[in-house]
């Protein structure tokens, strides 16, 4: 199943957010980056849940593709718009990582060379410092095959979330694995699912940071997932790792990918 391709009429960003002064960040640091046609964002302030949420804000979406938003991501490339519309008009949807192999409720655990992608997200290590983290080092511009994406940043047609009947409100009433649901739900109905290469965002948060308590809800909900799909997901996977790079400054995380990959970067 694919969508049709073709001129990209308008936008909908759709962003859970509760805190006035992160989501004047992400208007700044995300929203005043891009300059597609008739965008438009749609703030939902008591989300009871990611899924929830989400799908209160496409139910107000009038935009031909939505961009699901964390409000704690930025935008870090300087050529953004030829990069978003480039993934829109070669994918259903896409995000700028996730895996072409899905062995349980959570993208990363397939490890390489099944994971794909880069963010930039704050360094344990330093103190209010930064590092990219890539997960994969593919040459080509857009991944495709891609079973799963993660959640700061997930980008789909209306008819992606209409076939779907949006993101599992019912069964996911927490803040996570409601990412690794819809999109996997995605691919197994023949979408067409992308990483963009090219993109590389900005992700102000760290699983070291996460509480016990956080960590004990995101495991359970990956666990309830496995039972959901176990016969559909993948029984092995790769090494369970990535590389990182310190940065000087977070802006220079797309520069710093470049140097770390093959010199056919951005070939398909």
């Amino acid at each position: 199943m694919r969508t049709h391709r073709g001129i990209v009429e308008s936008v909908s960003i759709v962003v859970n957010s509760r805190d006035n002064q992160r989501f004047r960040q992400f208007e700044e640091r995300f929203v005043g980056k891009v300059n597609l046609p008739k965008l438009e964002v749609i703030r939902i302030e008591d989300a009871k849940s990611m899924a929830e949420g989400y799908n209160r804000g496409a139910e107000r979406a009038t935009g031909q593709w939505i961009f699901f938003c964390h409000d704690d991501i930025g935008i870090l490339d300087h050529d953004v718009d030829k990069i978003l519309f480039d993934a829109m008009s070669n994918s259903d949807l896409f995000g700028p990582c996730g895996t072409t192999r899905l062995i349980s409720g959570n993208w990363y655990d397939a490890g390489e060379p099944y994971n794909m992608g880069a963010v930039v997200a704050p360094d344990p290590g330093r103190q209010g410092e930064y590092r990219l983290e890539l997960f994969g080092r593919s040459s080509r511009r857009h991944v495709a095959g891609i079973q799963a994406l993660d959640g700061l940043f997930i980008a789909c047609t209306r008819k992606v979330h209409d076939v779907l009947r949006g993101f599992d409100e019912a069964r996911l009433r927490g803040f996570h694995t409601y990412d690794i649901d819809f999109t996997f739900r995605a691919f197994l109905a023949g979408f067409n699912c992308i990483v963009a290469n090219e993109l590389t965002l900005l992700h102000d948060s760290n699983v070291s940071e996460f509480s016990e308590q956080k960590l004990d809800e995101w495991k359970n909900e990956q666990m309830r997932f496995e039972l959901r799909f176990a016969n559909y997901l993948e029984k092995t996977g790769g090494s369970r790792k990535h590389d990182n790079f310190p940065l000087n400054d977070a802006k220079d995380g797309p520069s710093t990918r470049k140097k770390n990959v093959t010199s056919s970067w951005f070939r398909r």
